[in-house]
């Protein structure tokens, strides 16, 4: 514990602030939020902020795939259908384990005919760019292989009120840890990441890149890139509990995430 919060101290030094703590809940949508998996594709859906997202990943190859984000999303009442809003379409390569991602927008703020229903094997996608409809069924152990142990990163964690996010990319694993400062701004280490079959672990394709987000008067906020350190990460899960470790240096910083809402 000592170890945590003198690293908590250090990170909120670098950026300039006190150490408070926050976190945030969501809600649910049982009959769609998971994660799925259809022939050559993949997809989550879940909550953020009382908010409905999605993500479906086409796996074009070992190191490509094309993601199609949407941020905005909501059920139909009487039907039941998911619907898919605002879309960002991404391809997406790498070409190493340590080389940085290659990403190219292909497609952005469309708002296309998109949605789920629910069918007999699980949920049903259809896309006004696809030819045909694709048939998802829920991930589970069993059947997830390789995707399936990453996926176990997927989420929002806490550790001592900072917050670790993990986003699946496609190619790539986006994993955001928050630091909450004083006078509302919070101070934020961004680490793309790729899975290491051979360690078990998520390990950092780069350094880490480090934002100040501050609060102004009109509700907003101004992001400010104060730099990139000198640190690579590994995340290793143990148990149920997700470590933060460096290792740039070796002898890790031993923080230990839990995972929000179970």
């Amino acid at each position: 514990m000592k170890r945590l919060m003198g690293l908590l101290l250090a990170l909120t030094v670098l950026l300039g602030g006190a150490f408070p703590g926050a976190c945030a809940e969501a809600g649910d949508a049982d009959a769609y939020l998971g994660f799925w998996v259809a022939e050559g594709a993949r997809a989550e859906i879940w909550r953020e902020d009382d908010e409905l997202r999605c993500r479906v990943v086409f796996i074009c190859g070992d190191e490509d795939s094309d993601v199609w984000a949407f941020d905005y999303c909501w059920i139909d009442e009487e039907s039941g259908v998911f619907h898919c809003g605002s879309v960002t379409r991404t391809h997406q390569h790498y070409d190493t384990l340590w080389e940085t991602l290659q990403e190219t927008d292909w497609s952005l703020n469309d708002m296309p005919f998109s949605d789920f229903q629910v069918s007999e094997t699980g949920i049903r996608f259809t896309d006004e760019k696809l030819d045909a409809p694709l048939e998802f069924k829920r991930l589970d152990g069993a059947d997830g292989g390789m995707w399936g142990k990453v996926l176990a990163y997927v989420g929002r964690w806490t550790c001592e009120g900072a917050t670790l996010r993990v986003e699946d990319y496609g190619a790539a694993y986006l994993f955001t840890v928050a630091v909450p400062l004083d006078a509302g701004r919070t101070g934020k280490w961004t680490y793309t990441c790729r899975y290491d079959a051979e360690g078990e672990r998520m390990v950092s394709v780069d350094v880490s890149n480090r934002t100040l987000i501050t609060p102004t008067a009109d509700g907003g906020t101004i992001e400010e890139e104060v730099g990139r350190d000198n640190s690579k990460a590994a995340f290793t899960l143990e148990g149920e509990s997700l470590v933060w470790s460096d290792v740039t240096d070796g002898d890790g910083e031993d923080m230990t995430f839990e995972r929000v809402g179970g």
